[in-house]
């Protein structure tokens, strides 16, 4: 079989062989002199030209013959099975496929949850855009979001657009207005005239009389810090609300159920989730939250409304990936999401109303996947 260098090689490691048959060669010649009768006196000049004549014919015969169609076959089959090395280009970086910049995406929330009692269904989907085309945890996370929001629950619904942007995988910035409905059930609209006055759950239930439909909007900020070292990361969600709905005349505040908190019409509330968080190697994170939520009186809804807020609930967190799949593919994660908080500062549920060793408990199903690419 004749030695084949891998291919790429250097040109030295090419004549390697050609010269292993020179030698070969050289050696043949010189041995076949010994091989041949004595020369005769009278022939001095020939038997001087005699090894220079063999040694041609010597390296004629060291070189090998083409090998047959089978043998070249065999040949190949024997060198498929080698991996040659493959040497980068000076000054390229060598690592994943990139990320895909055009997308299409969605991400659905299924939730249901006690203490306040409520349940909701929230559904996005826009074009996200990759803005850095380089390695690196930092900026492969790195994107621009402009789509359509919307929530759906038995008391109301919402809907408008969003715009979010990543710089980096550590920060994100998003906006949004929505559109908000309410259907006058499950404490949906309930306004008072002051904030100070009661709004413990036995009390809306007794006054369910009192709710009523309305029509407004909803103006949603948000900015999002987070780090990972290691399986570890912490995270903080900060989101700023503004509502302006269509109270009954002579009302300034309503009950936000979602927030469970009374909330100035007109003026803001916010809410804050701080997690530390710890990745397994099989698809689960467990992680513990602290939450708090405050809403801003104006001057002359201040008097008796301290009680309110801020409200404080901390607890743990767990969330199990059940499914994943490609980045790009139509359906390509879901999640099981279990949170679990008990009431550090609540006007009712620190054992006014409700009991504090009952938690604030959610249970929820997260989706998400692409419709292009």
């Amino acid at each position: 079989m004749r030695l084949t260098p891998p291919p790429g090689a250097p040109s030295s490691l090419r004549t390697v062989p050609l010269l292993l048959l020179l030698w070969s060669g050289v050696a043949v010649a010189q041995d076949q002199p010994a091989q041949q009768p004595p020369p005769q006196p009278q022939q001095p000049a020939q038997q001087q030209q005699q090894p220079a004549q063999q040694q041609q014919p010597a390296q004629q015969q060291a070189a090998p013959a083409p090998p047959a169609e089978d043998e070249e076959d065999l040949e190949d089959d024997e060198l498929a099975g080698e991996v040659p090395m493959v040497m980068p280009e000076f000054g390229k970086v060598v690592g994943p496929p990139r990320r895909v910049r055009h997308r299409w995406v969605w991400d659905n929330i299924t939730a249901g949850r006690v203490n306040p009692l409520g349940a909701t269904n929230r559904f996005n989907t826009g074009y996200r855009l990759q803005i850095w085309d380089r390695p690196g945890d930092l900026f492969e996370q790195s994107f621009f979001y402009l789509g359509y929001t919307s929530e759906l629950t038995p008391a109301f619904y919402q809907m408008g657009g969003k715009i979010s942007i990543q710089p980096l995988a550590i920060l994100n910035l998003s906006a949004s207005y929505e559109y908000h409905g309410t259907f006058g059930i499950f404490d949906n609209t309930r306004s008072f005239k002051s904030p100070a006055e009661e709004h413990d759950d036995d009390t809306l239930e007794a006054t369910r009389n009192r709710d009523y439909g309305t029509q407004g909007s909803v103006l949603t900020l948000g900015a999002l810090l987070q780090a990972k070292v290691w399986r570890i990361a912490a995270r903080s969600h900060f989101q700023a609300y503004r509502y302006n709905l269509n109270l009954r005349d002579g009302d300034d505040v309503f009950y936000n159920k979602t927030l469970d908190i009374m909330v100035d019409d007109g003026n803001w509330a916010l809410t804050n989730d701080a997690d530390l968080i710890f990745f397994t190697d099989f698809g689960l994170k467990i992680a513990a939250r602290y939450t708090l939520t405050h809403a801003f009186y104006s001057e002359g809804l201040k008097p008796g409304a301290e009680e309110n807020t801020p409200t404080h609930r901390v607890g743990p967190a767990f969330v199990q990936t059940i499914y994943t799949d490609r980045e790009g593919a139509r359906w390509n994660e879901v999640s099981i999401v279990l949170l679990a908080q008990w009431w550090v500062k609540h006007r009712y549920r620190t054992g006014e109303n409700v009991h504090q060793g009952i938690p604030y408990a959610l249970l929820a199903l997260v989706q998400r996947g692409d419709f292009y690419p």
